[in-house]
């Protein structure tokens, strides 16, 4: 079942599974594929779990280019209060650079219930990241020296300039093969980079300040060598567990998500 609302929070909030267990809070991403996506697959095993979907790039799709982390936290979380009990365990999952939202999201539901963030695989962009990302789409649209914006101007200007720098080479390339760059397909493949560059962006800008790291019990599931990094907390104050070998065609494999499910249902 979905669970959508009217404004930009129902777009960041869906739930789609209803259930009686402890809750569940999935923030992934649409893969650039025809990959299923984690929150579905979560919801597959959910056993009886209520699951939601946190969506950033669904919000940032929307008329605000750029939204801060802890504002994505803060909203997605007032939606999942006016949508589930308000009281009980819950766990939040963080897919990949979806990390450092879950563990805001984690922290805000602390001080009322018990909660606990589960990072799959987290990473946490920086510069790099946003000028690599930025650097891979443009050569998506055949433009391979397209220099990324500064980007410690005003963020909303920073995502607004990569916007128009990404559409114009969007346009030059679709016009050349003689195609109508008006049309709908084009403008959102173009919304979808934007709000896949705004969100490196906020997490780029957050910091996890103000005790977020620490206010939770946290798991890490990683199939690093080195084990797994979370700004703010020392190794020990964390739990680590072992992936299998990456699949770089298909990360999200059946057995890593059950690895994920088992630590809700520990």
């Amino acid at each position: 079942m979905t669970n959508p609302h009217a404004d930009d929070s129902g777009i960041l909030v869906r739930q789609i599974v209803a259930g009686a267990a402890k809750p569940v809070l999935v923030a992934d991403f649409q893969a650039f594929s025809s990959a299923p996506r984690l929150s579905h697959m979560v919801s597959d095993r959910a056993e009886g779990r209520p699951v939601y979907q946190v969506d950033p790039l669904g919000a940032l799709s929307q008329h605000r280019p750029y939204i801060d982390l802890a504002d994505l936290a803060a909203e997605a979380v007032g939606t999942f209060g006016r949508s589930a009990p308000t009281d009980g365990p819950v766990f939040v999952i963080g897919y990949c650079s979806a990390a450092a939202l879950s563990m805001h999201i984690a922290a805000l539901l602390a001080p009322t219930r018990q909660a606990t963030a589960v990072l799959l695989r987290p990473t946490w962009p920086d510069t790099e990241t946003i000028k690599n990302t930025f650097a891979t789409l443009a050569a998506n649209l055949g433009a391979r020296q397209l220099a990324c914006p500064e980007l410690d101007d005003d963020p909303g200007h920073c995502v607004q300039l990569m916007e128009k720098l990404l559409g114009a080479e969007l346009k030059a390339l679709v016009t050349s093969q003689g195609l109508d760059p008006s049309a709908d397909t084009f403008g959102e493949l173009l919304l979808t980079y934007r709000s896949w560059l705004a969100f490196l962006l906020a997490c780029r800008n957050d910091s996890l300040a103000g005790g977020t790291a620490g206010a939770t019990a946290m798991t890490v599931l990683t199939e690093a060598d080195d084990g797994a990094t979370v700004p703010g907390l020392a190794a020990g104050q964390f739990e680590v567990c072992p992936l299998p070998v990456l699949d770089e065609d298909n990360p999200i494999t059946p057995e890593v998500v059950d690895l994920l499910v088992a630590q809700i249902a520990g």
